[in-house]
């Protein structure tokens, strides 16, 4: 394996590891560990002299929503979000473009890096469940608190690999890896993931029909799909309590580690309503990127509907960055998948956008990043064009390590020289402030109150931040 390989494999790899053993510390360093590495990848690419090519449509599709993107940027109301989430888009592209132009080689390697990471994941996941050894943290990408474990989507991931490649060699062992992973994917309680994994079979048997296993792969389906049934029915709060008298219930809750308040569309209607409504308020460049928990702040009426994601990534990119970027993000997506003859890769590839469809997992950069692969594999180009991505990914870099800079100083207590390196940084002026205020130092204290202001003016509850400073300021003697 090449030298570029290893640095895409540890990429994915440590991106992951990441988010799976969360900590605040860990989160803050997912953003520009992820940069840092696509940087690497670049770097390396140009020292081999093989140079990159973009895939023309979509570049242009994408190179849309990303300039909307930074109108909406300009107008958005938390600035520091919506360009941390722009760097990352960005990011993610590179990686797109670099796969697309390694599909041979990546192709062959992402099957088995997602066997691996199924397998690695799945086993500390369970092992972590069954004698609480407390290595997924409860902040942890496959903890249980959002009442299912994005365990789920990696292994609906391979299992539609084991599907698809039982459908096309016929080795029995493709089908028991799928028996295997089964009943972890049952226990992730991910409807999405359970409900995509019919959906994709059920194409993939209506595509076979003629096959010479039609009826194997048709009893696999029926099988498949009466217990994922079964499980979301038994699952669910709606029908666990008519189906079952209560000491039952509570048993099952219990001895199935079921989170019981699990239901079966949750609170999508109130996210989708957050989003529309903010939609309809600010349509053109939206709330500005990485900004959809202020549409939930404008409308949530009870702590336990609020959620910082739109549970779709086209509505919630809508909603944050506008509908001329939602739009070509929308396009950018259909002409990846526009094929003429699917492969492995495009069923993947389509298994985890209907999970992006329904669920949050999009919010996540380890997910994200593994869907720009995918799509990445996914993509016929045959018009491309030429440019330097090393200067991009250099220049996201350099933007990446200002912010970097800017949480260091506030790491050791330097707010103001936080403020002065990277004037979006939303606490680095609480620190000053409620620091002013602690000295006494009125005169401080009223310049960033009114900096703050300035910098933040559209963000939801900002008058009543600013007067509660201001009276701390005027109790001050």
């Amino acid at each position: 394996m090449s030298s570029l390989l290893y640095v895409f494999t540890f990429l994915i790899i440590e991106t992951f590891f990441l988010e799976v053993f969360y900590n605040a510390t860990t989160y803050s360093l997912t953003l520009y560990f992820m940069i840092f590495m696509t940087l690497g990848l670049f770097i390396l690419q140009k020292i081999k002299n093989k140079n990159l090519v973009l895939p023309k449509i979509t570049s242009y599709l994408f190179g849309f929503f990303i300039f909307f993107s930074f109108i909406s940027l300009g107008l958005s109301v938390d600035k520091s979000n919506s360009l941390e989430q722009i760097l990352i888009y960005i990011n993610c592209f590179l990686i797109f473009v670099f796969v697309n132009n390694h599909k041979k080689a990546i192709g062959n390697l992402v099957p088995r890096l997602l066997i691996g990471l199924a397998l690695l994941f799945t086993g500390i996941w369970f092992f972590d469940i069954v004698f609480n050894f407390g290595f997924i943290t409860r902040q942890g990408i496959f903890n249980l608190d959002s009442h299912h474990s994005q365990i789920g989507n990696i292994i609906v991931l391979v299992e539609v690999l084991f599907f698809y490649q039982y459908l096309k060699n016929k080795k029995s062992i493709n089908i028991i890896l799928f028996i295997i992973f089964f009943p972890f994917l049952l226990f992730s309680y991910s409807r999405i993931a359970l409900i995509s994994l019919i959906l994709i079979m059920f194409i993939l048997i209506i595509k076979n029909r003629k096959s010479l296993i039609y009826k194997q792969i048709l009893l696999i389906g029926i099988v498949s799909t009466t217990l994922i049934i079964g499980t979301i029915i038994g699952t669910t709060r709606e029908f666990r309590n008519k189906l079952f008298p209560e000491n039952i219930s509570k048993y099952l809750l219990i001895q199935l580690n079921i989170p019981e308040e699990k239901s079966l569309f949750g609170l999508r209607d109130k996210y989708y309503y957050y989003a529309l409504s903010s939609i309809k308020e600010k349509p053109f460049f939206g709330l500005g990127p990485g900004n959809f928990a202020q549409a939930a702040y404008k409308k949530y009426t009870n702590p336990s509907n609020f959620s910082g994601s739109a549970h779709n990534i086209f509505l919630e990119l809508t909603t944050t960055n506008g509908i001329f970027a939602g739009l070509f993000f929308l396009l950018f997506v259909i002409w990846i998948i526009k094929k003429k003859e699917p492969g492995l890769n495009f069923y993947i590839f389509i298994t985890l956008t209907i999970i992006f469809l329904i669920d949050f997992s999009y919010i996540n950069y380890s997910f994200l990043l593994l869907w720009f692969i995918l799509g990445g594999l996914t993509l016929d180009g045959k018009e491309h064009l030429k440019l330097e991505l090393i200067y991009v990914s250099a220049t996201i870099f350099i933007v990446s390590q200002i912010i970097l800079l800017s949480n260091l100083l506030l790491f050791f207590d330097m707010p103001k020289e936080a403020v002065d390196i990277y004037p979006w940084g939303k606490e680095a002026y609480i620190r000053v402030i409620e620091e002013s205020l602690t000295k006494k130092d009125k005169k401080t204290s009223l310049i960033y109150i009114n900096k703050y202001k300035k910098q933040f003016n559209q963000t939801i509850n900002i008058n009543e931040i600013i007067e509660g400073y201001l009276r701390k300021r005027e109790e001050v003697r």
